[in-house]
């Protein structure tokens, strides 16, 4: 259990790194291409690759970041009409457990993309990137979600409390009030 907290941890900062600077010179370089065109009448070039390519990272390293917190959009009517706390747990461990396989299932397919783009030797138009770099975020982002919902997992099937996220679900409902 500690060795999953230290990891936990670590994928925990390395999200708020990525989050953090990629929301930044996201909207630096989107702000600057847009008074660039008001001004000089004339783009950056590569602007609208560069706020592609972090749009992607935001949005795949967040997936992990909100599956940690449980702050994702989610159908709980289910889930919700259940009354008792067995139910839940049940419920939850059925939930966290398909998640996370299914996840990882397609950590694996974009792993596989992307060797095939490795082997490819493509690179995007105006930087000369190499694509294979955007997939390998795109599944460290997936892989780093199935990781918390492992996570999810292993602290509901050792707990008696209910989890749904990074904390337990009473703690989780505590913090709505």
């Amino acid at each position: 259990m500690k060795l999953l907290n230290l990891i936990d941890k670590a994928i925990c900062r390395i999200e708020k790194v990525l989050l953090t600077y990629g929301i930044i010179l996201m909207s630096v370089i989107l702000i600057a291409n847009v008074l660039s065109r008001l001004i000089f009448k004339n783009s950056i070039v590569f602007a609208e690759e560069v706020g592609r390519y972090l749009i992607i990272i935001v949005t795949f390293i967040g997936m992990s970041h909100v599956a940690r917190i449980d702050k994702h959009v989610k159908v709980a009517a289910f889930y919700d009409s259940r009354k008792t706390k067995k139910s839940r747990k049940i419920l939850a461990v059925m939930i966290s457990s398909v998640t996370s396989a299914t996840l990882f299932w397609l950590a694996y397919i974009t792993f596989r993309y992307m060797m095939t783009a490795v082997l490819s030797g493509r690179v995007s138009p105006a930087l000369g990137i190499p694509v294979y770099i955007v997939i390998g975020v795109v599944t460290l982002g997936i892989l780093f979600t199935a990781i918390q919902y492992l996570v999810i997992l292993i602290k509901n099937l050792t707990s008696d409390e209910v989890y749904i996220g990074r904390f337990p679900e009473s703690e989780a409902i505590e913090e709505v009030k």
